[in-house]
């Protein structure tokens, strides 16, 4: 803090008791929140404990005495005391409270405060002292940023986005450093500007954009963006309802490790979940069946039974008949009896497991 606020701030220390609290008692270290105390006396507490934290340039701790204070008597925290406020806020880089604070105290009308041009001087060298403390914290990602490290731009973005890490919060900015980082090939970047278009959010909103930039995302591996394209089509936002696409985008974003992609795809209705693509296994392997089933309800049964750890590996093919054969995956012919025996021996899959010609199965069915 520059020493031009030196001696106001020296002085108004000696003076603030007598400008704010005139005829307080300031009491022993008793605990100001003691059951039983009349206000005024958890007042007087309040204030010297305020008196001792600046004198000893505490001021986190000053800034906690201001809110007790305010808490207690709302009126006696206006005027003089929020220039101790916005001093004490700047000291700890809590711009937005000391520009707030700042604000309430120069536009009081007839302000005759010793402290209105000090104020002033104050506004103006906060925003010196905001931008070194950005500097400090965004320096590196923003040079990594100009030279084409996406991830760089992408956590600029992220903390723009949230007024994080010292950085105060500005949309506009988020959006310019998401998009930096997405055209650099960052996934994050890309999906989370998808958001700021949907939210409108420091860019204009735009479902189209918004979908490019999660399909783009998704593209690039991330299960999210994958969840939040299918998200757009399940609800129909800024397109006509597609359940059956959300089902294919909210299918690739839990492959891809998005829980949430996963829990949507299994709230739709099973005939949007569900599609059928033509059976693709090499001539040299077959299907291990471990059971058939007539109908979905049926299948789903039969697999609450099967270990856990067998599940990722179970297809389903639709039969000739309709009948629903359940396989835990295609293995080498030559190879196919030493599997079965093998599972069947752990009790890991029923005794009547077979290896099925992939060839009796029109298509397999995709959920």
């Amino acid at each position: 803090m520059a020493d031009f606020f030196a001696a106001p701030l020296c002085k108004a220390r000696v003076a603030i008791h007598a400008v704010l609290f005139a005829g307080s008692l300031l009491c022993s270290a008793v605990a100001y929140s003691q059951a039983g105390l009349p206000p005024e006396v958890q007042r007087d507490l309040i204030v010297a404990a305020l008196e001792r934290a600046l004198d000893s340039d505490n001021y986190e701790e000053a800034l906690r005495q201001i809110d007790r204070l305010r808490a207690i008597v709302p009126d006696e925290t206006k005027g003089e005391l929020l220039f101790f406020e916005a001093f004490a806020a700047v000291e700890t880089e809590d711009f937005a409270r000391a520009e707030e604070a700042l604000n309430a105290f120069l536009v009081n009308p007839g302000n005759t405060s010793p402290r209105y041009n000090a104020a002033l001087q104050l506004m103006l060298d906060m925003e010196e002292i905001r931008q070194e403390a950005e500097e400090q914290a965004i320096g590196p990602l923003r040079r990594g940023c100009e030279g084409g490290n996406a991830r760089d731009c992408a956590a600029l973005g992220w903390r723009y986005d949230g007024g994080l890490e010292g950085v105060p919060q500005n949309a506009e900015r988020a959006a310019f450093y998401y998009r930096e980082g997405c055209e650099k090939g960052h996934a994050v970047g890309c999906s989370n500007l998808g958001i700021m278009y949907e939210n409108g959010n420091g860019i204009a909103r735009n479902f189209n954009q918004a979908m490019t930039f999660f399909k783009r995302s998704c593209d690039l591996g991330y299960g999210r963006g994958c969840g939040l394209a299918g998200r757009q089509y399940q609800t129909g936002t800024g397109r006509t309802v597609d359940l059956v696409t959300a089902a294919r985008y909210y299918r690739e974003g839990c492959t891809r490790g998005d829980s949430r992609s996963c829990d949507q795809r299994d709230l739709l209705p099973r005939e949007a979940r569900e599609t059928s693509r033509a059976v693709s296994v090499p001539a040299s392997q077959c299907l291990i069946v471990v059971a058939s089933r007539r109908n979905r309800e049926e299948v789903d049964e039969f697999i609450d039974t099967m270990p856990i750890n067998l599940r990722p590996s179970i297809r389903l093919f639709e039969a000739s008949n309709g009948w629903l054969a359940i396989s835990i995956g295609a293995v080498s012919r030559d190879q196919a009896k030493e599997r079965i025996d093998r599972e069947i021996a752990g009790n890991r899959i029923p005794d009547d497991s077979f290896c099925a010609n992939p060839e009796r199965f029109p298509r397999e069915i995709v959920d």
